[in-house]
């Protein structure tokens, strides 16, 4: 079973907690969620999507799994992702607005898994719950955010909701 609540942290951003409940007579093992914040009906966004890597910003094109998807796995061995290693467990996009931004992220304490697709602009993130016993629960965060601010400001707000605990 698996629920979620959502709760407004602001006006901007949305906490989502994903609660897996197993009710069978097995372990689930390895389980996820994955979740796609779909911008395809407002196309400027998820054109560009970024990534933090040490203190650098990444363009995630280049993480290209199987064009147009991108991935990039958290845990996997050096050398078995298309890019450098990403350190912070969020997705961002923007676009110039006038002469405003408009900024979105994405982000999981959680993150199993980061992926987007250019052809459907979208910003997708897998949630690991792990391996759930009979009768055994887990719930997770994920944080979605936007408004008028640039990926600097939102890898801010980011990282502050990431260190929350679950």
């Amino acid at each position: 079973v698996m629920s979620a609540r959502l709760v407004l942290e602001n006006e901007e951003v949305v906490r989502v907690a994903i609660t897996l409940q197993n009710l069978q007579e097995e372990t689930l093992k390895e389980a996820s969620s994955h979740l796609c914040w779909n911008h395809f009906r407002h196309a400027p966004v998820a054109k560009e999507v970024w990534a933090r890597t040490g203190e650098k910003w990444t363009d995630f094109t280049q993480y290209v799994s199987r064009g147009p998807y991108r991935h990039f796995y958290f845990g996997q061995s050096p050398g078995t992702q298309a890019g450098p290693d990403i350190t912070t467990r969020a997705l961002f996009t923007e676009y110039e607005m006038g002469n405003q931004t408009f900024g979105v992220f994405i982000a999981a304490p959680s993150a199993k898994s980061l992926m987007s697709n250019v052809n459907w602009p979208c910003t997708d993130i897998n949630i690991d719950f792990g391996s759930l016993g009979p009768g055994e629960s887990a719930t997770r965060l994920l944080f979605i955010g936007m408004g008028l601010h640039n990926r600097d400001y939102w890898l801010d707000v980011a990282e502050k909701l990431l260190q929350l605990p679950e």
